[in-house]
């Protein structure tokens, strides 16, 4: 990690559309992706750009990973297509305690999550979408 740059988490990396966008903006990304072929991707273009990119392939929990690394994400991206009610509650000491930026992709039957994140000092910014809906969250 390089000292001083913004620090961006895309948790559901897929094959790293917002990575690159990231990316491109100067920040380091750690690309959060448990679909190997997804990853290998990402390494691809990683190698090929010489792009700051961390991959973790795992389905790493991001509480563990920030008490492993001490690494603090200033933006969190978090698109799980449902599997967001295992990673919030994965990373929630992470959000409580710094509260970084925050997109999250929710569906109807998780919106619910929202409540748990204005609970621990997030505001709703904006969002768009019907059924799966994107909220952007900040704690201003």
């Amino acid at each position: 990690m390089v000292i001083g740059k913004k620090i961006f988490f895309d948790v559901g990396a897929h094959i790293g559309y917002w990575t690159y966008i990231a990316t491109s903006l100067g920040m380091q990304v750690v690309a959060f992706e448990p679909v190997k072929s997804r990853t290998n991707i990402i390494k691809e273009i990683k190698k090929k750009y010489n792009f700051p990119i961390t991959i973790l392939p795992d389905g790493t929990n991001l509480d563990e990973f920030v008490n492993k690394t001490g690494v603090i994400p200033d933006f969190i991206k978090i698109d799980v297509d449902g599997v967001e009610t295992q990673v919030v509650p994965g990373a929630i000491n992470l959000l409580k305690n710094y509260l970084p930026d925050l997109m999250i992709e929710l569906r109807v039957e998780t919106i619910y999550l929202l409540n748990e994140l204005k609970k621990i000092g997030y505001n709703e910014k904006s969002r768009f979408g019907d059924d799966s809906i994107c909220i952007f969250l900040s704690k201003n």
